[in-house]
C-alpha cells in the first residue's frame, strides 16, 4: 500500500506540519477509532461534527496505511457533514484525496459529494464509474463536467486517489500519485447547502460505496500537487504540530544502523553497544531488525546515557516491545539503578503478570514511585511503551500502552540517579529481560496523551532521510 502527501513527512513517528493545514476543510483518521466504532473525530480547523450513517462503521479486519478504515457496504451507509461555506468547491483550487479498497466492481461506487437530491444537479461528485474508471463530474451552470481516468481499478486493491483544481482551469486526476486523467474548464461548481457525504451519491442512493475508506483529506483553496505527479509515502495526512516531538528527541534507535557491536542513534548523538551476546535479528522489526535479548547478562549499554537524562529532569523514553510469555520474575529492560540492595536510581521492567512497571528509589532504598500497569503484553505481537520518568514532583510517572495511559502516579519527592551507564535488557539488581526491542526513543519532556497516541499510530513509520 502507498499513501502520499507532498507537503509534509512523518519523521521519527511524528508527522511535519502541514503548510497547507488553515486551508483543510476536513480531515479524517479512522486509524484513530476502534473497531466497530461510529464516530471520528474531524482533525482539521473545523472539528465538524461528522455523522455515521446506515450500518457505516470502523472495521480493523481490513486495514490501510497500517490502521482501521471506514467500512461501507449498503445504500444508506455513509459519513455526512452539516453545510458550512468550507464544504463547497464553488470556483476555487481544491484537493480531494482518500485512501480507497473497493470490494464490489462495475457500478458506480461514490467516494465523495455533495449533490442534492432531485433535480439539484449542484456541486460535485467524486466516484469510480461502472467502467471501473475513477471519476469526477462538476456541476455547472450549463451542466455536468467530468474527467475520467485512463486507467480502471480493480477490486480488493488499495488505491490512493485524488481529485484536484489548479489555477482555476486545469482539473486532473492521480492514481497512487500518478495523473490518470484531465479536463479544462474555468467554470464554478453551483452551489447548495446540502450536507458533505462520503460515501453515498445525493442524487441517486444506488451509487453508494462498496468497500472500505481509509484517511480522508479536503483541502480548499489549495492545489497540493505538480501536473506532474507525486511519490505517495506510507504514512497518514500530516497534522500541525506547534511543539512537534521530533524536534525534542534525545536520539532514536531503529536497530537498523549497527556497525559491529555499534548501534548508532539516528540523530548521531547517543550510541548503544552491544555486550554480553546481545544480537540483531534481522528483518524482524516493525521496520526491518530489532534487538535480540536471550537474558543472560546481554545488553545494549549507553555510556552515560542515564546522567544526561536526570540533568533533563523530565524524559519520556518509547519502544516497541515483544515478548511471548510473562515472566516467572521480574525482567529489567530500562536499567539506571545500582546494584546495591538499596537499589537507588530507576529501572523500567516487564513483570510476573506481563505488565510492564516503574520503580524509582533513592540511594538509601526508599520508594520515590512505584507502579506496575495490569494488561498483560507478552503475547508474541509488537507493543508500543511508553513512560515517562520526571526527578520533579510536579511532574508525574505514567506508562502508556498502544497509545492509551495504562497508569500514573505522582512522584513523593526527588531521587538520584546514582549509575552513569543506561542498561537496556539487562538489570544491575534485576533478572535479566530475554524477547525483542525496537524503535527505542529518548524525549527530552513530557509528552502530551495526543503525541503518545501518535507514536503508536505511526510505530512503523521512520522518514529521517
Amino acid at each position: 500500500m502507498i499513501f502520499g502527501i507532498i507537503s509534509g513527512q512523518a519523521l521519527g513517528g511524528f508527522s511535519l506540519a502541514d503548510e497547507f493545514y488553515d486551508n483543510v476543510e476536513l480531515l479524517l483518521d479512522f486509524g484513530r477509532e476502534a473497531d466497530a466504532a461510529t464516530q471520528v473525530t474531524d482533525l482539521s480547523k473545523n472539528a465538524s461534527t461528522v455523522s455515521f450513517g446506515g450500518a457505516a462503521e470502523v472495521d480493523d479486519l481490513t486495514q490501510i496505511v497500517g490502521g482501521n478504515t471506514l467500512k461501507l457496504a449498503a445504500t444508506n451507509d455513509r459519513l455526512y457533514v452539516a453545510d458550512h461555506a468550507g464544504l463547497s468547491i464553488a470556483s476555487s483550487d481544491f484537493t480531494i484525496e482518500a485512501v480507497i479498497n473497493l470490494n464490489t466492481i462495475g457500478r458506480t461506487n461514490c467516494i465523495a459529494n455533495k449533490r442534492g437530491a432531485g433535480a439539484d444537479n449542484k456541486e460535485f461528485s467524486f466516484a469510480v464509474n461502472s467502467s471501473n474508471q475513477l471519476a469526477f463530474t462538476v456541476f455547472t451552470s450549463v451542466g455536468g463536467i467530468s474527467m475520467t481516468s485512463t486507467t480502471t481499478l480493480s477490486a480488493g486493491v488499495d488505491y490512493e486517489v485524488c481529485a484536484q483544481r489548479k489555477d482555476s482551469t486545469n482539473w486532473r486526476l492521480f492514481i497512487d500519485g500518478v495523473s490518470a486523467g484531465t479536463m479544462g474548464t474555468s467554470r464554478a461548481a453551483l452551489e447548495n447547502t446540502d450536507e458533505f457525504r462520503i460515501g453515498r451519491d445525493g442524487y441517486d442512493y444506488s451509487r453508494y460505496f462498496d468497500g472500505w475508506i481509509g484517511p480522508f483529506r479536503y483541502t480548499k483553496g489549495v492545489a497540493r500537487y505538480p501536473d506532474t505527479g507525486y511519490t505517495p509515502l506510507t504514512a497518514p495526512f500530516s497534522l500541525p504540530v506547534t511543539h512537534p516531538a521530533h524536534l525534542d528527541l534525545v536520539d532514536m534507535m531503529t536497530m537498523n544502523d549497527v556497525v559491529g557491536s555499534t548501534v548508532n542513534g539516528e540523530k548521531g548523538l547517543w550510541d548503544g553497544v552491544l555486550k554480553n551476546g546481545a544480537s540483531i535479528s534481522a528483518a524482524t522489526g516493525l521496520l526491518g531488525d530489532c534487538a535480540l535479548f536471550a537474558g543472560s547478562n546481554d545488553r545494549l549499554e549507553m555510556a552515560g546515557l542515564a546522567t544526561e537524562l536526570e540533568a533533563i529532569g523530565t524524559t519520556t523514553i518509547s519502544f516497541q516491545f515483544k515478548r511471548s510469555v510473562a515472566p516467572s520474575s521480574s525482567n529489567a529492560l530500562f536499567d539506571c539503578a545500582s546494584s546495591t540492595s538499596a537499589n537507588g536510581g530507576y529501572v523500567i521492567r516487564v513483570s510476573t503478570n506481563g505488565g510492564i512497571g516503574i520503580q524509582c528509589k533513592t540511594t538509601g532504598g526508599t520508594h520515590r514511585a512505584n507502579i506496575l500497569g495490569t494488561t498483560n503484553i507478552c503475547d508474541n505481537t509488537w507493543h508500543t511503551v511508553s513512560v515517562q520518568i520526571t526527578h520533579t514532583v510536579s511532574e508525574m510517572v505514567r506508562i502508556f500502552i498502544d497509545g492509551v495511559l495504562e497508569v500514573e502516579i505522582a512522584l513523593s519527592g526527588t531521587f538520584t540517579v546514582n549509575v552513569s551507564n543506561m542498561y537496556i535488557g539487562d538489570g544491575r539488581a534485576w533478572n535479566d529481560f530475554w524477547g525483542s526491542l525496537d524503535m527505542i526513543r529518548f524525549f527530552n519532556r513530557a509528552l502530551t496523551e495526543d503525541e503518545h497516541n501518535e507514536l503508536h499510530v505511526n510505530r512503523a513509520v521512520d522518514h529521517w532521510a
